[in-house]
This record gives structure tokens, C-alpha cells and sequence, in this order.
């Protein structure tokens, strides 16, 4: 781990890269990765916890004679031309399955309670299916019934290959850049173009005790085979803050692949430290720079902030907006 102990050095350097196209990302504690809140372990439990379902009653549903039907029937229909998936992966395709179910029940709670934070296209795609709909085992027994065949290798009586495994990659019907500036919980990675405010999201507002924060500088090289990919804010609903805080968005486009594989959810951390380690050929370029929190340091990474009015206000516009509603 290599510290920067005068940020000085490193301010060229970030105006470089947002010259290079890179995008960028500022964590107030350098320990923290880069994953989706919708992915991360304290979110987890807590979209567990929402969805109110015991273990018991889970476990049931992966024991459900309809699961067991569905997989014998596949294979007594195709016998030989099928390369059937292992018992482990069979089993991360029922916990992937539940995962959805809580995923997209976190997202209409959202929208319920949030219903202006997304486009009404989307808001009625999400409102379409209630609460009730993510929570019944007779969605669950839908989303494993659609979702096994497409991870079962098909060959033709004569070997040739007929259908690779090819799972549904899509976590949601809707474009979840919509609300992520506004805290939902969701698997799209917000970013900005501009330096300045990763630095602000580092520096924080508040007193930290941490001693190092972090910025990161991304760039793509290899759109077509990178595991991550960026898509710009949602153009059909305003948002402020994406606009103001120059946001845009990275996603994952094989999180059902890699959770079949590894049995949990992919960070970009994860693909980076394997092109480190030459286990996959680079399809994206990822810097890290972390920086010791020294008085001397934060002192100057504010005035720089002060300098390029990067303030709490103009980045977040609405909160004052609200705030003038309440007290005007």
C-alpha cells in the first residue's frame, strides 16, 4: 500500500486523468471497496431483515418438490445432451433466486416511499408488482424455473454444442441510476467526471477519525469484454444532484455468472486485483490514491474544494430546495 503524505503531489496527476477520460470515486476510509450497496454484507441483512421471511420457511421453499420436479424433468427430457450444473451450483442458483426476490423488494419499498425519485415509466414497472408478488414462493418457484435452463450446457446427439450456459444478467426491470443519488439500495456504482468531487465525497463534512481516504480513477479500455461497464445518468427524470455532482454509473454485466461461480457478488476490486495478479488479461485501467488525512492535507484539499465552489449546497441542491419549503 503506497501513501500519499503531500497531497500536492497528486492534484496534477488527477487533472491528468480527467483530461484521459477517467472518471472518478473519493472514499473517506481507504478500507472500503468498491461494491455496490447492493452488494455489500450490511445490506445484505438489512434487505434480508425487510424481507421478513424466517430461514425456516426459506429453506423449505429450496426443498419444495416442485425445485426437484423441475430439475429431474430437464434432465429425463434430455438425458445425455445435457451437461447438468453441480449440486453447488444448483444450490447458488436458489440463493441468487432469493437474492433477486429481496433485491427487487428493497427497490419497491424505495419507489413507494420515494415515488418522485424515478421516471413514472419505471415507477409503474416497479409498482406493477407489489410487495406481496417479491415475497411469494410462487414468484421464487418462477425465477428458479426461468433460470435453470439457462445455466445448463446443451449439446446435440452428435457432441457438437447446442447452447452454452447463459444466465439473465439483468437484477431489475428498471434503470437503477434513476434514484442512486438518493441513497436507495441498489447494484449500479455511483461515479463522477470530475475530480473535484471525489475529493469532496473523501474529505467528508464531518469530523472522521480515519487516517487515510481514498480516491480512485477508473477507465475502460475494452468495453465489449470488460466485467463492469458505464452508463450515464438516466436522461427521461431530472436529477439535481447526478447533474450538479457530475455523476455516472458503473454496473456489473455478469453478477448472476459470477455469483454461480464464486457463490457471492463481484466488486470491482476483486477483477482488479486479478489483472494485478495476471490471472485475466486488463480490460480496464483502475489507480487508487490514498492519502493520509493530515491537518496539512485536508486543509489543502479544501481549499481546493473552496476554490472550485464544490460545496454541500451546490452539490446537493434539493436538501436546500427542501429546506426552504419547511422554513419559508
Amino acid at each position: 500500500m503506497s501513501i500519499i503524505k503531500e497531497v500536492q503531489t497528486i492534484i496534477t496527476q488527477l487533472n491528468q486523468l480527467q483530461q484521459e477520460g477517467f472518471i472518478f470515486r473519493g472514499h473517506e476510509n481507504f478500507k472500503y471497496t468498491l461494491t455496490p450497496s447492493a452488494f455489500r454484507p450490511n445490506t445484505l441483512t438489512k434487505m434480508k431483515n425487510e424481507f421478513g421471511i424466517e430461514d425456516s420457511i426459506i429453506d423449505e421453499w429450496f426443498k419444495n418438490k416442485f425445485i426437484m420436479q423441475h430439475i429431474n424433468e430437464w434432465y429425463l427430457e434430455y438425458k445425455r445432451k445435457l451437461t447438468p450444473p453441480e449440486n453447488q451450483t444448483i444450490s447458488r442458483l436458489l440463493h441468487y433466486c432469493l437474492y433477486l426476490m429481496r433485491y427487487n423488494h428493497s427497490l419497491n419499498l424505495f419507489v413507494q416511499k420515494n415515488p418522485h425519485r424515478v421516471s413514472q415509466k419505471d415507477r409503474n414497472t416497479i409498482l406493477e408488482r407489489n410487495l406481496e408478488f417479491w415475497k411469494s414462493e410462487k414468484t421464487f418457484q418462477h425465477l428458479f424455473s426461468s433460470y435453470f435452463p439457462k445455466i445448463i450446457t446443451r449439446h446435440n446427439l452428435d457432441g457438437t454444442l447446442l447452447q452454452d450456459a447463459n444466465p439473465f444478467e439483468d437484477l431489475a426491470s428498471v434503470d437503477e441510476t434513476l434514484p442512486q443519488h438518493y441513497d436507495p439500495t441498489t447494484a449500479a456504482l455511483d461515479w463522477t467526471l470530475n475530480h473535484n468531487v471525489a475529493i469532496y465525497f473523501a474529505v467528508g463534512e464531518k469530523e472522521i477519525t480515519d487516517k487515510f481516504l481514498t480516491i480512485y480513477a477508473l477507465k475502460i479500455h475494452n468495453p465489449d469484454s470488460s466485467p463492469i461497464h458505464i452508463l450515464n445518468k438516466s436522461i427521461y427524470v431530472e436529477n439535481k444532484r447526478a447533474e450538479r455532482q457530475e455523476g455516472t454509473f458503473t454496473y456489473f454485466t455478469k453478477p448472476c455468472s459470477f455469483y454461480l461461480t464464486h457463490g457471492s457478488l463481484p466488486s470491482i476490486n476483486y477483477f482488479d486485483q486479478r489483472y494485478k495478479n495476471n490471472l485475466d488479461k486488463s480490460t480496464f485501467e483502475l489507480k487508487e490514491f490514498i492519502i493520509e488525512r493530515s491537518k496539512d492535507n485536508i486543509s489543502y484539499l479544501k481549499k481546493i474544494l473552496e476554490q472550485n465552489n464544490i460545496t454541500k449546497q451546490y452539490l446537493f441542491p434539493d436538501e436546500e430546495e427542501h429546506t426552504e419549503k419547511i422554513t419559508g
